[in-house]
């Protein structure tokens, strides 16, 4: 399959929730994810089909390969890093969960709600389930919709089997799937998804012009979605990604500091060090010895 990224910005009722499908993306991840959060009521839901690396899921590390299933929710802090000869292959659904009523506390999204920070080698045919919903969003051929809302129910269903629990659904009258305008949480995403690509070619004029913003505006959404500037939020996505060369490869200083986007290795070391107080050499000895005690 080739590789795509698109956003349905599409909400979907199930369980008493509405079910904002923000993007759905397939393709390679060929250079490290840097470690990131996401926000309120945001989920991630990733499906390795090949290639090996690691995950990084708050404070634990799994090495991981095809069929792995795992679930960013909100507030976590995650991040992947994959071999560098064997790259993974991925999809990603991206939803924000927000319960329109009073719900069940056993239904599906309730209970898909309690794996905000999950991982397993999937058991229940997901790859199937992916590429199906896939194909319709991108077809949206006759009746599309409400069998999207199916694939979608039997999508999460198999997620919260994955997790070993009873599953209790009742049946719901709403069949309806309500098309959205562009919201905050979308526009959040697509930031997010900004500073997790490739660190040498971040620019706020670059970033607005993919917001179809004027850079002022991108820098206020930016302050009012993180808290910190565009300068800030750039370096902050260059040190997450320096610590995972640092940590997980043995690239000289120079090929760090060329990976991130710095003009020498000097440049690199002293925001290195202005960052983190400490050098990068400092950095990955402390590291390797902490790895080793263990």
């Amino acid at each position: 399959m080739n590789s795509f990224d698109f956003f349905p910005n599409t909400i979907i009722p199930i369980d008493g929730w509405n079910i904002h499908i923000i993007r759905m993306s397939y393709g390679s991840i060929a250079q490290p994810i840097p470690f990131h959060r996401h926000g309120k009521h945001c989920y991630e839901l990733h499906y390795i089909e090949s290639g090996t690396g690691t995950v990084f899921l708050e404070d634990d590390r799994y090495e991981i390969g095809g069929g792995t299933f795992f679930i960013s929710g909100p507030e976590i802090q995650h991040a992947q890093f994959p071999s560098p000869n064997e790259s993974f292959k991925e999809y990603c659904l991206n939803l924000v969960l927000e319960p329109e009523q009073e719900v069940e506390r056993n239904s599906i999204i309730s209970k898909l709600t309690e794996m905000k920070r999950f991982i397993c080698q999937d058991s229940q045919g997901l790859a199937e389930k992916f590429h199906e919903l896939t194909k319709e969003f991108q077809q949206q051929e006759e009746g599309y919709r409400q069998y999207i809302k199916a694939l979608l129910e039997s999508l999460l269903i198999s997620c919260v089997r994955n997790n070993h629990q009873l599953i209790n659904m009742d049946e719901k009258k709403n069949d309806l799937i309500v098309q959205g305008k562009v919201s905050s949480n979308e526009r959040a995403l697509i930031i997010d998804q900004y500073f997790l690509g490739d660190c040498r070619y971040f620019s706020l004029a670059s970033l607005a012009d993919i917001l179809k913003l004027s850079p002022r505006q991108t820098q206020r959404m930016i302050k009012k979605f993180y808290g910190k500037s565009f300068f800030e939020k750039a370096l902050e996505a260059k040190m997450n990604v320096a610590i995972l060369l640092l940590t997980e490869t043995r690239e000289s200083m120079t090929s760090i500091s060329d990976y991130i986007g710095y003009s020498s290795p000097e440049h690199f070391s002293y925001a290195f060090r202005h960052y983190f107080g400490v050098s990068p050499s400092e950095y990955r000895k402390k590291a390797i010895a902490k790895t080793s005690s263990v």
